[in-house]
């Protein structure tokens, strides 16, 4: 991926799915815009929090 014109290296990839719809990595894409990723495995929830 890219972002300010620099290459990161993100571990996943985006792509279209079956439905036409774009699916990108939320995690790279959260963490890069400095927020805070949280992902609970028993009921498969994502919470963002950004410190203000």
């Amino acid at each position: 991926m890219r972002a300010n014109l620099d290459h990161l290296l993100s571990g996943a990839t985006a792509f279209v799915n079956k439905d036409g719809r774009t699916q990108v990595p939320l995690r790279f894409i959260a963490e890069l815009l400095g927020w805070d990723v949280k992902w609970t495995q028993k009921d498969g929830s994502i919470t963002l929090t950004k410190s203000m």
